[in-house]
């Protein structure tokens, strides 16, 4: 497998993972206050997402995006299209990036992300709604799918 294969399967974890995280959550939970200054999972869910346009931005040599937080919601749809503009920037621009920017992308931005992912799943835990347990190595995790539980209509 080449490296930007890699990458894109990586992405298409990083939404496995996410939808683990995010999906059921009850309401309560988007302002769920952990205490110590942690972020609230509404605010960690918007970084998230900052982090993964400071990714695809870079690749795509563009201007990122920034936004304020929003809803839970908002929230949620904005970690998913940044997902899929991501995959799309790997897709279709970084065949010409280095290998010192794959490696760069891999222990910056994508690292980050995936410990924010696991940030949410501790949270869930902690707020009294633990994210059920799942076979991740097992997982139908597929380059470009990036959006689970799957929507209706797609395979």
């Amino acid at each position: 497998m080449d490296q930007l294969a890699v990458l894109r399967h990586y992405v298409a974890t990083l939404g496995y993972r996410g939808s683990q995280a995010l999906h059921a959550a009850p309401d309560y939970f988007a302002w769920f206050n952990a205490g110590h200054g942690v972020r609230s999972p509404v605010e960690l869910l918007s970084h998230t997402a900052v982090v993964l346009e400071y990714a695809r931005a870079r690749l795509a040599e563009d201007e990122r995006e920034c936004w304020e937080v929003e809803t839970w919601e908002a929230e949620t749809e904005r970690f998913y299209l940044t997902l899929e503009r991501l995959d799309e920037a790997l897709l279709h621009g970084a065949k010409q990036a280095d290998d010192n920017t794959m490696r760069q992308m891999i222990q910056g931005p994508l690292a980050d992300a995936m410990t924010h992912i696991g940030q949410l799943t501790m949270l869930r835990r902690l707020a009294g709604a633990p994210v059920p347990q799942g076979g991740f190595v097992e997982a139908d995790v597929r380059t470009g799918r990036l959006r689970y539980p799957v929507p209706e209509g797609e395979t």
